[in-house]
């Protein structure tokens, strides 16, 4: 009986402990309702932009991004996309990049228009890139829901 419930715990931490997907764009919160995003959302410290209460779609405010420390940081901001469709949060987010050194972008975030890059689970430990993954999979994390995560093809 004890291997039994060892076994049981044992695997149940692993099924915790899964990593979200390299290359992962979308994160997918199951059994979430507008109220709960938006009350979550606000309770992590984003703010709404605009929302719709017909369409269930609400995009955030820029954030100030986040440090490996956990501080806060002006040198790069991020806002999430949320659209709940059959009881499905689905969440995306895009990353505004730091500017350095006055109109010189960072080489690893620099997009060639100069606009915004979508949140991708991918970059160096540290990185805005990584960073903005962390921030929007911590945001999903909260739910404590069952969460899916999606790679595009």
């Amino acid at each position: 009986m004890k291997l039994i419930l060892f076994f049981l715990l044992a695997t149940s931490r692993i099924c915790e402990a899964q990593e979200a997907p390299k290359r992962a764009t979308t994160i997918i919160i199951k059994d979430c309702t507008f109220r709960q995003a938006m009350n979550q959302l606000l309770d992590q410290g984003y703010s709404i932009e605009k929302y719709d209460s017909v369409f269930k779609t609400i995009r955030t405010d820029l954030k100030d991004g986040e440090k490996e420390d956990g501080n806060v940081t002006a040198l790069y901001k991020i806002f999430l996309d949320c659209r709940i469709k059959d009881s499905n949060l689905i969440v995306t987010g895009h990353l505004l990049p730091a500017v350095t050194m006055g109109a010189f972008k960072s080489n690893l975030n620099y997009n060639s228009n100069g606009s915004v890059i979508a949140v991708e689970n991918k970059g160096m430990k540290g990185s805005e890139l990584k960073m903005s993954w962390i921030m929007m999979n911590k945001f999903a994390l909260s739910f404590k829901n069952s969460i899916e995560y999606v790679i595009p093809n």
